[in-house]
């Protein structure tokens, strides 16, 4: 199932939304009408010097405006993946770890905090960290393994089971949404290249999931109140 929010918590006010993008056609500019003669006027040392600040704002400008419209409080590290075979196993012994990631709760609301990010009137109202989320579908996923490796029949897509398919695809519109450019090379294994890609020594820029697990701390919405 979806993550169910608390209706007596849930602002259904909370969303702005965003205008419609609308679109104008130009003519083309024809040039030959035009002479160098007829365009000197037009370079005068002060016009000059606000083309060149022009030159150098514009391109700012979508980067300033999408970070007041997007704040993010994340930090970033510099850090390789590595890898760890406690988490590519079934074993239910393992289940714990993956517990201790969704905070333990496998019921998909350990990652619900009080939060004003986004609410225009700046009141805090219940939501979820988008990573509690993506950790709580790749869960879900992977119990849906379990109970087909144990002869349980799962289903094949949304008809049959509704919270493994809407994880799937959800956690593809994420990691499109990420799009993650970093070149992942085959590794050298005791001097030898190898005739793989793990993408486990792959230099990255990586958010702190430490922060994000401090904010559950001190704003779960289980075990703390809003702010209003």
């Amino acid at each position: 199932m979806y993550t169910k929010l608390p209706e007596k918590d849930f602002d259904e006010n909370s969303t702005e939304l965003l205008p419609t993008s609308q679109y104008t056609r130009t003519r083309s500019i024809s040039f030959k009408t035009f002479n160098l003669r007829s365009l000197r006027p037009l370079f005068t040392t002060e016009r000059f010097i606000i083309l060149v600040l022009l030159g150098i704002l514009i391109p700012c400008l979508p980067l300033a405006i999408f970070s007041a419209q997007c704040p993010q409080e994340t930090e970033f590290s510099i850090q390789k993946f590595g890898g760890n075979t406690d988490y590519m196993t079934l074993d239910h012994r393992k289940d714990i770890l993956w517990e201790a990631l969704t905070v333990n709760d496998t019921s998909g609301h350990g990652g619900l905090v009080w939060a004003s990010d986004g609410n225009p009137d700046g009141k805090e109202t219940v939501g979820m960290i988008s990573m509690f989320h993506q950790l709580h579908c790749l869960a879900g996923l992977r119990m849906a393994l379990q109970a087909s490796s144990e002869g349980k029949f799962v289903g094949i897509d949304q008809n049959d089971d509704l919270h493994w398919p809407h994880c799937m695809d959800y956690l593809r519109e994420t990691l499109l949404c990420n799009a993650d450019s970093t070149i992942e090379r085959p590794p050298v294994i005791n001097g030898t290249l190898q005739h793989f890609i793990n993408g486990a020594d792959d230099i990255r820029k990586c958010g702190q999931s430490a922060l994000l697990y401090d904010r559950v701390l001190k704003k779960g919405y289980h075990t703390s109140l809003p702010n209003n």
